[in-house]
């Protein structure tokens, strides 16, 4: 008798351990598609894909990749160059869209990709005539709970093209 009940409560215990990892997995125990598919977040340079390149002598575009189930905030984003030699004249940052976040409350954010161009003026020719360092500046959340701390890239851009 003693090793049937020790058989049942091996046996309750392996359903739970499966019940528990069933669960970690998504309702459909699968890996859900918002995470790095065991269950984790994503680890924000892969949260958040970034990229800074020039369009043209006088504009850079700040680039993101959002993964499925990330969102940027729009108030959080920040711009900023390193030296004197050039002055941010503008930026250009398209709507976002409303949410409600569990941390920040209502907010305009911004899901799967973004572009925000930003315009810049030389103020006084140096001989790196047309280099310039932008930091760029962005928080982000999962839809899951996780926000992540404030980040922030440097990024030399050559606005002369060559």
């Amino acid at each position: 008798m003693n090793t049937s009940i020790n058989r049942v409560i091996k046996l309750v215990g392996l359903f739970a351990m499966i019940s528990l990892f069933v669960s970690a997995c998504g309702s459909d125990g699968k890996n859900s598609p918002k995470d790095n598919g065991m269950g984790e977040f994503l680890p924000v340079e892969k949260a958040f894909m970034f990229k800074a390149s020039r369009l043209d002598a006088n504009t850079i575009n700040a680039h993101w990749d959002i993964a499925e189930g990330y969102h940027l905030y729009k108030d959080k984003f920040e711009f900023a160059l390193a030296n004197g030699n050039y002055q941010i004249s503008g930026i250009d940052m398209p709507k976002g869209k409303m949410i409600e976040d569990k941390v920040f409350g209502n907010k305009e954010s911004y899901e799967g990709r973004i572009d925000v161009k930003i315009s810049v003026k030389e103020m006084k020719p140096s001989p790196k005539t047309g280099m310039l360092t932008i930091t760029t500046g962005y928080q982000g959340c999962s839809e899951k709970g996780l926000c992540y701390p404030p980040q922030s890239i440097q990024t030399e851009i050559n606005l002369t093209g060559s």
